[in-house]
């Protein structure tokens, strides 16, 4: 339709009126081209209807189970608000001084010294359930936020098609008749006020958690950490700023650099500049060289909308990017004037470098290496990222001993990551032998800190590929198989890269051992192009079959496919430089001497991490895409007593009460009852009160305190609020007033197509799964299940019917869209040759 408008316009402005007329009755009078304008109108409204009825269904599966996990969040509050009350206190009395002479205290003074060793524990386990409650209730608020914004992305999208297919109007020739777009509207309709509802859900969730777990702390501190997840531009003022004053000091440093060379100074060959001081300086170069790679790829993520935080675990405690730039920055310009500082007094450049001479110069990198500890290992709980530093070091245990016991794919890409820091880590190990010998004995090394001497210094090459292996090995004993598998061969190949380091380290000790150098030659050859094709086939998830994208995958989370072929080429040169990274000193074997050489093969594979992290997480992405995951799975860490959740499903109102799935939407036929339903934050506020209480000193047995606080709920129960009118609130229970109930039951979501990036065996277990929970009348716990998220995708599902259907179908619809462009380009040039039309070419100037 688009190609006949163009083509008329195009004969309006190149032919008389009469003429243009004529063509345009022919065209009229065409049976085929009208039967075919008819068929592909046809087969659109079809296909929109298809893909509109696909996300009614996956919408509406969502929000049951948003309804389900929203009432269980409710329950767990109240569990945690009934173990705070049953929880033995620290002390039953007023806190007294207790010495740490066990003869000299009194008999009460040990007998509390005993309880607090009893209850402490108890206590320490209470914390760590509120603390995973906690993270589920933000967890909850973004699935909340992520399926609103699903709905109201996908209603605009629908409003936009349409009212672009409305323009393809043709007087005379193809009327669009208005009648097609009924059933299309009926969807619309469907999903319209799903987000009011949602953004209630959101409210009242935000308000619960303000009221039980930022009561006492700031509540602009949890808004704040909501508001996050909202915010569609993360880089603030304050972080322009600061990026704007780095760049501007960064330039003018490099500058100073620059002129210094041009005068003849820093001349690489010498060693003035470049001698036994200088691996210090590179070491903290690469680091922050990293930390401006790793802030590269979170501006990436979020211009494309990639969720990183569920592949890497993130909670609500994640550092944007503003907070990321703000701390890179700082770092960068420290470093860039005490290397400046450095460099002319090194030179001896006037009175410029007397003025500067402060301390002895040599112990200029100490000072950024000291800034650098103290940020990432002082243990502070306000200042220098506390949280950061906590989920690091939780990082660090999973990736060297907890996964034996939990294994996740992010401690494997922990360990991806120091794989790239073996020149830093080198560096750092050379750092601390340097200032050995010039802090204790007096004077420079001579020779005994280089790389090629120190066993040290062969570990950051061999061991982040050990720990690798043994990933593997954890992974394969918890699918129940290794030989043949994906992991049996990543193991190969992680070990393979082991020996680069193994013989270059050999090869360094012995130079004069050609067979250690020969080997080392070889198995960097081999490991180098086994890693390419890995990155590319698994870790990039190339290759897929029949994919509509050459030598990639059908679904894409950047906008481009030419990304992806410029990454797979840079990834190529990269990688070799890479096998420089394991040894940098095998370049002087071959007659290079330059420390300057060394410092850009930590640039080159500093570089490669970052490109290497970009496509990885991009493809856990889509993995998390294709299993419907946008969060991470909820914890229940809480038990509630029976009677309490069914208090709780039965004598309180809130915004779940008329959103039951297994009761459907409830008419409101009385506005004041509606309106005098306590709130789940009126509901607590009689909780915490007999909280407070219970800090107190234990006046009575647990079964008192249990009875007084079953009255407390009651009187909650009770409370009227005042009467206000909810405009809103009304419109949407008087819209479903006489509609039959749609979220009784399941059965009519069942039977229902496939969503885009959406497996069909994890879209049929989605089925199951809401086939199981509608049957019950009690809501269970959802198990965490296990997902096949580091390499091997498809080993899962090919065996399946379902899946080679869903495949079949797929590529029969792009065979179909082929052939139909194929044969509107025939359409077209028949149409343009038959009337002798010129197409107009279009120019910019």
């Amino acid at each position: 339709m688009t190609i006949l408008k163009t083509f008329l316009l195009e004969v309006k402005q190149q032919k008389q009126r009469d003429e243009y007329l004529n063509i345009k009755q022919d065209v009229l009078q065409d049976c085929d081209l009208i039967d075919k304008l008819k068929r592909d109108s046809a087969k659109f409204i079809e296909i929109l209807e298809y893909e509109i009825r696909k996300t009614i269904s996956f919408s509406k599966f969502r929000y049951i189970d948003v309804i389900k996990k929203y009432d269980k969040l409710k329950e767990q509050i109240i569990g945690m608000q009934q173990e705070w009350i049953q929880l033995p206190k620290l002390f039953n009395q007023p806190t007294i001084a207790i010495t740490w002479n066990i003869k000299s205290m009194t008999e009460a003074e040990k007998h509390q010294l005993k309880l607090i060793k009893q209850n402490k524990p108890k206590h320490k386990q209470y914390r760590r359930k509120c603390e995973e409650l906690q993270d589920s209730m933000f967890r909850f608020y973004v699935e909340v936020q992520q399926l609103q914004s699903f709905l109201s992305i996908n209603y605009e999208a629908t409003r936009k098609i349409i009212k672009k297919f409305k323009k393809q109007e043709i007087r005379g020739i193809m009327d669009v008749n208005e009648n097609i777009f009924e059933k299309v509207i009926e969807f619309q309709n469907e999903i319209r006020e799903l987000p009011k509802r949602l953004k209630m859900i959101k409210d009242e969730t935000e308000s619960v958690i303000i009221q039980n777990f930022y009561k006492h702390d700031n509540p602009k501190k949890c808004r704040e950490f909501l508001r996050r997840y909202t915010e569609q531009n993360q880089l603030s003022n304050e972080s322009i700023f600061y990026f704007g004053f780095f760049a501007g000091f960064a330039a003018l440093m490099i500058i100073i650099l620059l002129l210094m060379r041009y005068d003849g100074y820093l001349d690489p060959n010498s060693d003035k500049v470049f001698n036994k001081v200088f691996p210090c300086f590179r070491g903290v170069a690469l680091f922050i060289f990293y930390f401006w790679m790793i802030s590269l790829d979170v501006a990436g993520w979020n211009y494309f909308n990639v969720n990183y935080k569920l592949y890497l675990g993130f909670n609500h405690h994640y550092s944007t990017l503003s907070e990321i730039l703000k701390r890179v920055t700082i770092f960068s310009t420290i470093y860039l004037l005490i290397f400046i500082i450095y460099c002319v007094q090194e030179e001896d450049i006037g009175k410029l470098a007397q003025e500067l001479q402060v301390f002895d110069v040599r112990l200029y990198p100490l000072i950024i290496w000291v800034c650098l500890l103290i940020y990432v290992l002082y243990p502070s709980k306000k200042i220098f990222n506390p949280e950061g530093k906590k989920y690091m070091y939780q990082m660090l245990y999973g990736m060297v001993w907890g996964f034996l016991f939990n294994y996740e794919s992010r401690y494997t890409f922990m360990a991806d990551q120091f794989a790239s820091f073996t020149t830093p880590i080198r560096d750092l190990d050379y750092t601390i032998c340097y200032y050995y010998y010039i802090i204790f004995k007096g004077y420079e090394h001579e020779g005994q800190c280089e790389p090629r001497t120190r066993f040290t210094s062969a570990l950051p090459a061999t061991v982040p590929y050990l720990i690798k292996c043994a990933h593997y090995l954890v992974r394969a004993r918890v699918k129940g198989k290794l030989f043949g598998t994906d992991e049996w061969y990543n193991f190969l190949k992680t070990a393979n890269a082991a020996q680069v380091g193994v013989w270059s380290f050999l090869a360094r000790r012995n130079p004069d051992v050609t067979e250690f150098r020969v080997i080392w030659i070889f198995v960097a050859i081999i490991s180098t192009f086994w890693q390419y094709y890995w990155d590319l086939a698994k870790d990039f998830l190339f290759f897929e079959k029949d994919s509509k994208y050459k030598f990639l995958r059908n679904d894409l989370g950047y906008n481009s496919p030419t990304i992806y072929y410029i990454f797979a080429g840079v990834n190529l040169v990269l990688r070799c430089t890479w096998v420089l990274s394991l040894s940098p000193d095998i370049c002087k074997l071959f007659g290079i001497k330059n420390e300057l050489f060394v410092l850009l093969v930590g640039f080159l594979e500093m570089s490669r991490r970052f490109l290497n992290n970009f496509l990885k997480v991009e493809k856990e992405h889509i993995v998390n895409l294709r299993s419907l995951k946008v969060v991470q799975d909820l914890k229940y860490p809480f038990q509630v007593q029976k009677e309490l959740v069914e208090f709780n499903n039965r004598d309180h109102w809130s915004v779940s009460s008329f959103l039951q799935p297994n009761s459907g939407f409830q008419s409101l036929k009385d506005e004041v009852e509606f309106e005098n339903r306590p709130s789940v934050v009126l509901l607590f506020k009689g909780l915490t009160e007999q909280i407070d209480q219970a800090r107190q000193p234990a006046q009575s047995i647990n079964e008192l305190r249990i009875s007084q606080y079953t009255q407390n709920i009651n009187r909650a129960t009770n409370v009227k609020l005042p009467l206000k009118k909810s405009e809103s609130k009304q419109e949407m229970y008087f819209e479903h007033q006489q509609r039959e109930s749609k979220y009784s039951n399941g059965t009519q979501f069942l039977k229902v197509p496939l969503m885009k990036n959406v497996s069909q065996l994890n879209y049929q277990s989605v089925q199951s799964s809401y086939n199981d929970d509608l049957s019950d009348n009690e809501n269970k716990n959802n198990a965490d299940q296990e997902r096949d998220t580091l390499h091997d995708i498809r080993l899962a599902t090919e065996e399946n019917a379902i899946i080679e259907k869903g495949k079949k179908k797929e590529s029969l619809e792009r065979q179909w869209i082929k052939e139909l462009k194929q044969e509107n380009k025939k359409y077209k040039k028949q149409i343009y040759k038959r009337y002798e039309i010129f197409r107009v070419q279009k120019t910019t100037e």
